[in-house]
């Protein structure tokens, strides 16, 4: 079994790691200020033009919040725990270019903790992306609560999907170039 040693994230990776715990606890603040802010009863539901269709409790801005950070929770502890998971249960990674780190015999130890710290960089950044999102789906959602009509067009929400999907693909590319040349060595041995 191959074991890939532990390696503290650098300044950047604790800055990265630190914004996304506050970016996590800032939408549960959000969530309950905008719980005891909303009237008793809210609009859930919205039909095809924008207006509601279904009344239902305020408790559902909470239920969204917590609906929306799960994601964001679970990429964020899949970060902490990165090489507990890539050592020990190496069979639930499906990252190719972790498969790649880990079946390399040409790169040391030390730098497979490199790159393994790097990959939890790029989730982190993609983690605050979705907590950009998930701030704004909250809003727009209290929003339109208060508003009783959708105020902001779905077109949006899709438009700020695009740098979430974007990102770690041109990131992840990057890392596997520098990791291939890593591996390949340099030209003509």
């Amino acid at each position: 079994m191959i074991y890939i040693p532990e390696r503290k994230f650098d300044r950047v990776g604790k800055l990265l790691l630190y914004a996304n715990f506050v970016f996590i606890i800032f939408i549960v603040l959000l969530s309950i200020f905008f719980y005891y802010t909303l009237p008793d009863v809210v609009p859930v539901h919205f039909d095809y033009r924008g207006l509601p269709d279904s009344y239902g409790s305020k408790i559902v801005i909470l239920y969204i919040a917590m609906a929306l950070i799960s994601a964001q929770i679970i990429l964020l502890l899949v970060v902490v725990y990165r090489f507990k998971i890539v050592n020990k249960y190496p069979y639930l990674v499906s990252y190719p270019l972790i498969t790649i780190l880990i079946g390399s015999d040409r790169i040391s130890p030390d730098r497979k903790s490199h790159y393994i710290n790097e990959i939890g960089k790029v989730t982190l950044i993609e983690n605050l992306l979705l907590g950009i999102l998930n701030v704004y789906i909250l809003y727009d959602t209290y929003i339109s609560m208060i508003c009783r009509y959708v105020v902001y067009p779905l077109w949006t929400v899709v438009f700020m999907i695009i740098p979430i999907v974007i990102y770690p693909i041109i990131a992840y590319r990057r890392l596997y170039s520098r990791l291939k040349s890593e591996i390949d060595g340099p030209a003509g041995i």
